[in-house]
């Protein structure tokens, strides 16, 4: 075994090590969510009934579009993952944790085919632990940004390695065609891809001077697949439901900036740093010619995926950090690798071009930093909090959403009635999920939100006053609620999570049964 290998299994080993540790309680106290997480189960236990084509085309395809998007490759993760557990949360966890070693192992590989040694690489593919957007992703089961930059980097380093291969180079471009499709059905925006896929396959691998044979043939026929298969997959895609929400609006792209440089500025200015460090190392070019060159592949590249997946969520009206994740990952690479080649680039002239350089470079980003991005809103300590804040919120609330998922699982008898006074849409559904052990078992569930009985259907249930049926109905019934209602049934039972110091009383469910 090289020496090369035995320091990338090193690499991957401390990888794997910061990811156990990352995930620590999540494994310890293994749980499932009431957000995104029952329906995945059901949607995997639905394609295990049956492999009939009908059934996967139903389960896959007619039922997404009916909420207008379109998500095969996201289901089919949590299906695998169900194969080998059925429902038990700590194999999901698992898969969560290998996810997230498996990602970043795919960066330090980026960043070294960018030229860094294997120890430098590590060094700045660490701070990935560290954003908050990523605590938004993965210490949640239910997002799909995770998924989705798993499969793009590994279809982006796999069309990459194709270059190096003296055999079989036609499974190569076709296996990365595959993974692009793979993170294009995990979420809908990796379309904002294609242009930085076309430009890896084409400008790097076919380069300045053309000359048609076989391989050629082979770049190109790749590179029209994967237009057609991109094309094919808008034109599938309704426009209305989840699809319809995103709308081009630049009055509310402008408002939503406004605020991300506020509330997340970090990325955007990074970006702008690297793109400052780009322009001068770009004016010192004497034709396009550059753009073939190997010191500004990797930055091109990195630039043509964070543009458009920082700017893309602009447009979209929900502004939750998680959704920038891509944005953000590639934002890091695309500045840490420009940082490095401007080094490399001042290394090679003259010193007093040099000092004329970093002059002007600390000067505009001095302008930049003072006042487009006020000091004030890229303060360390906000990045702090936000980080702390994403990892204390979706453990306690996988804690206190456990501890009602596992009690149901114990108590709900045949037929039961259950009546939820908690008014969320989402967790409403997630509960009848839980209840009915993903629809196989007979109840009926009452609550006061008419959109999700009328949504839903069965076995959702539309109530004006849900403690007066409560009080009307026979057993077997069960009341379920939250937080401080608690007070108005004192024959109640606090639903405890695993982890005891959790005792927040407008956090924690509790149950009456009769």
């Amino acid at each position: 075994m090289s020496k090369t290998t035995l320091k990338s299994l090193f690499v991957l080993l401390i990888l794997v090590v910061f990811a156990g540790v990352y995930f620590r309680k999540q494994l310890q106290q293994p749980t499932f969510n009431l957000i995104d997480d029952g329906y995945s189960l059901l949607v995997s236990q639905q394609l295990s009934e049956s492999y009939s084509l009908e059934n996967w085309r139903q389960t896959l395809v007619s039922s997404e579009l009916a909420k207008g998007r379109l998500r095969p490759g996201y289901y089919l993760y949590y299906f695998g993952v169900y194969l080998f557990s059925q429902d038990s949360p700590i194999n999901f966890w698992l898969a969560q944790a290998g996810s997230l070693t498996l990602l970043l192992f795919l960066v330090w590989l980026f960043f070294k085919a960018a030229g860094f040694n294997h120890w430098f690489a590590l060094i700045v593919t660490i701070p990935v632990f560290f954003f908050p957007a990523l605590s938004d992703n993965f210490l949640r089961l239910g997002p799909a940004e995770s998924r989705q930059l798993l499969w793009l980097l590994t279809s982006f380093y796999w069309l990459w390695k194709v270059g190096e291969m003296k055999r079989f180079q036609f499974f190569g471009y076709a296996g990365a065609v595959i993974f692009y499709c793979l993170a294009l059905t995990t979420k809908e925006t990796t379309l904002i891809a294609l242009p930085a896929f076309l430009y890896l396959l084409l400008i790097k691998q076919l380069g300045w001077k053309l000359k048609l044979n076989r391989a050629i043939l082979q770049k190109v026929g790749a590179s029209l697949t994967a237009v057609f298969l991109t094309t094919l997959f808008v034109m599938l895609i309704p426009r209305s439901g989840y699809s319809g929400e995103l709308t081009f609006n630049l009055a509310q792209a402008k408002n939503n900036l406004f605020a991300a440089r506020v509330s997340f500025p970090e990325f955007y200015w990074l970006l702008c740093l690297g793109g400052l460090s780009f322009m001068i190392r770009m004016l010192d070019q004497k034709n396009f010619k550059f753009i073939f060159k190997s010191e500004f592949f990797f930055s091109q590249l990195f630039l043509l995926l964070a543009l458009p997946f920082l700017i893309l969520p602009l447009f979209w009206p929900y502004q939750l950090e998680r959704y920038l994740l891509p944005g953000q990952l590639f934002t890091w690479l695309f500045f840490t690798v420009e940082m490095w080649w401007l080094i490399q680039f001042l290394r090679k002239k003259s010193e007093n071009y040099g000092v004329r350089v970093v002059s002007v470079y600390f000067l505009l980003a001095f302008g930049l930093t003072r006042f487009i991005f006020v000091p004030a809103f890229l303060s360390p300590e906000k990045l702090v909090a936000r980080l702390v804040t994403s990892k204390k919120t979706w453990y306690e609330q996988y804690q206190y959403s456990g501890a009602l998922i596992d009690f149901l699982a114990e108590n709900t008898r045949a037929n039961e009635k259950l009546v939820v006074t908690h008014n969320d849409y989402e967790v409403i559904y997630e509960i009848g999920l839980y209840t009915s052990d993903l629809k196989t078992k007979p109840v009926e569930i009452y609550s006061e939100n008419q959109e999700a009985a009328e949504v839903f259907g069965w076995p959702y249930q539309y109530i004006e006053d849900t403690a007066q049926l409560f009080a009307k109905l026979e057993s077997p019934v069960m009341l379920l609620g939250r937080g401080k209602e608690v007070t108005e049934y004192p024959q109640a039972q606090l639903l405890t999570p695993f982890d005891v110091e959790l005792t927040d009383e407008n956090q924690l469910w509790f149950a009456v049964v009769k």
